[in-house]
């Protein structure tokens, strides 16, 4: 299920961004994100340069120009993905694929 962001804005007390919270109502998400995902802890790796953490997402945020037939389009997100070239080469080969 995706919700509107707009129905449940709250600012931030710093005010350097306008946040909501969700469902699980202690993560605060920023309002001027067209997508946000929700997530619960799953579990945390640790590495010799980094930790790695594992969540369920609980809850999908977005706005509808990310939006196609009501789920969340990638090629209009075009996330950073730090783990992948695609963001800096050619995104919208990265996310081509067939269902």
């Amino acid at each position: 299920m995706v919700k509107s962001i707009r129905r449940i804005l709250k600012t931030d007390k710093s005010g350097v961004f306008e946040i909501f919270h969700g469902e699980l109502k202690n993560a605060p998400m920023i309002k001027a994100c067209p997508l946000n995902m929700e997530c619960k802890p799953y579990d945390t790796y640790d590495t010799p340069t980094h930790d790695l953490f594992i969540g369920e997402i609980v809850e999908t945020y977005a706005e509808e120009a990310v939006l196609t037939d009501g789920k969340v389009d990638i090629t209009k997100v075009k996330p950073l993905l730090f783990d992948s070239y695609c963001s800096l080469v050619d995104s919208d080969a990265c996310f081509r694929y067939t269902q």
